[in-house]
């Protein structure tokens, strides 16, 4: 088998060049440099070539139409139709070899633009749609060219030639695998005139069509509601950024609402990454358990992350992607979205807060006590202005002050020199141990001004320690047995 890829020479001779017309389509002269054949005893002509040049590839297409009496399975993108049907030689040649007998199928995304020329072809050839049709091959019984780059009824510009028998045995069970997921154009032509939309779910795991799907959301969306978590937004940022760069490009132009997005943040570094995409004019809300998966929602599209989300951060390809335009799924998680931005806190806020050197609003659950016992006795430390406390029993107080946590206040209030209330029960042993706290001079009289302690009763209804620093800070205790 010989592998041939020539470039047409600007000096090539005019032998070298062919003309063709509506009555005689075919080559004039058949023997081009380029598309020469290798003979041996092995492979008896087989060749694979790539030809360059709109008209011998023109020739070539006719070659191999010519060549058939069987069969010319045929797959191109949407523009492919407009070749068919537009360009008068090829055109002659499909239909002389319609009426030689040779079954033409073709699949092709039929759409508004393109389905003048598909219903041409349907005179002669059994069509079918497939969505998202990319490049363009044909295949026969004996021979196979292919293109990566159709345009609308222009001739291609090169060609990939070969009549290897693996070859073409191998692109005959492609195009028999195209052929089996695509629908009949009849109904597809329908769908289009009556405005029908068909209903889909399905799983994209090819990273080129998730890509091409989000990005197509630029043209077709009038705003993205997108919900992640850390992970996807770095995926984002390293992957798709362009493409939100392009809809915010519109929205301020009025063409598009913009985008909203609902993350869950957690930690300066965080808030760096999310300031990436504030700045291009997304709006952003953090909310602290987002939903398990990653979701983009549109009036007409759900996109879902199915990939495992703690590993997406690591990556800059996202796998795997759920699609639908199923207006179930539309509805359900538009709910969603609205529900969770209704409650989420703007990450501007959060920003500002920072920056007074705050840090982010969260709600941490704590179990263990050793835990409980080192936050307590952290943001006591940290207080700058004020402390509040309210102890439920007299029980808790006790309890809290074995373990150091009610010394750990009183110190603080005295060397940051910060006020301290406290609400504490009318209790003897409380008051026993207060006056060891002044023996042992974690403070005295003379801090009266910054310590402020009011009796109240035992608080029945809860078994709470509510603790709060400088107003920006709460810790809640509740003991499950107050008599232990």
């Amino acid at each position: 088998m010989k592998v041939l890829d020539r470039e047409p020479r600007e000096d090539a001779d005019s032998s070298e060049h062919f003309s063709y017309d509506d009555d005689n389509p075919h080559p004039k002269n058949r023997k081009v440099k380029s598309m020469e054949s290798s003979h041996s005893s092995n492979n008896l002509d087989e060749i694979t070539e790539v030809i360059y040049g709109t008209e011998r590839t023109t020739i070539q297409i006719l070659k191999v139409l010519l060549n058939t009496t069987i069969k010319y399975d045929n797959y191109t993108n949407s523009q492919g139709p407009s070749i068919g049907m537009g360009i008068d030689p090829i055109r002659k040649g499909f239909k002389d070899a319609y009426k030689k007998g040779v079954k033409i199928r073709f699949i092709t995304e039929i759409n508004n633009s393109n389905m003048h020329y598909c219903e041409e072809f349907m005179k002669i050839a059994e069509l079918r749609h497939i969505d998202n049709a990319k490049g363009g091959m044909a295949v026969t019984e004996k021979e196979y060219i292919a293109t990566a780059n159709l345009q609308e009824a222009k001739p291609v510009v090169h060609l990939i030639y070969s009549n290897v028998k693996e070859i073409v045995e191998q692109q005959q069970e492609v195009f028999e695998s195209l052929w089996d997921k695509a629908i009949p154009a009849d109904q597809r032509i329908k769908e289009i005139k009556e405005g029908y939309q068909r209903v889909y779910t399905k799983v994209v795991n090819n990273w080129n069509d998730i890509y091409e799907r989000i990005d197509r959301l630029a043209e077709i969306s009038d705003e993205l509601l997108i919900c992640s978590d850390v992970g996807m937004l770095k995926v984002a940022y390293n992957s798709l950024f362009e493409i939100y760069q392009k809809i915010m490009d519109k929205y301020e132009k009025k063409y598009h609402a913009g985008i909203r997005w609902i993350i869950s943040v957690n930690g300066k570094e965080d808030i760096e990454l999310v300031k990436l995409f504030m700045d291009i004019g997304i709006k952003i809300k953090s909310i602290k358990n987002p939903p398990i998966i990653n979701f983009l929602v549109t009036s007409k599209t759900f996109f879902s992350n199915i990939e495992n989300n703690k590993s997406l951060g690591e990556k800059k390809l996202i796998k795997s992607m759920l699609v639908s335009n199923d207006p179930s799924y539309i509805s359900h998680y538009k709910s969603i979205f609205d529900d969770l931005w209704k409650n989420g806190i703007d990450v501007q806020d959060m920003i500002d807060d920072i920056d007074k050197g705050y840090d982010p609003e969260r709600i941490d659950i704590i179990s263990k006590s050793d835990n409980v016992r080192d936050l307590y006795q952290t943001i006591v430390k940290s207080a700058k202005d004020e402390i509040l406390i309210i102890f439920p029993s007299a029980g808790a107080f006790i309890r809290q002050h074995e373990v150091g946590l009610v010394s750990s206040i009183f110190n603080s209030a005295k060397n940051n020199n910060t006020k301290l209330k406290a609400l504490i029960p009318n209790d003897k042993k409380i008051y026993q141990i207060i006056h060891e706290l002044k023996d042992q001079k974690r403070f005295s009289e003379s801090d009266s001004t910054n310590i402020e302690l009011r009796n109240i009763e035992d608080l029945m209804e809860t078994k709470s320690t509510i603790l709060i620093i400088d107003k920006r800070v709460s810790l809640v205790m509740e003991l499950k047995d107050d008599s232990k």
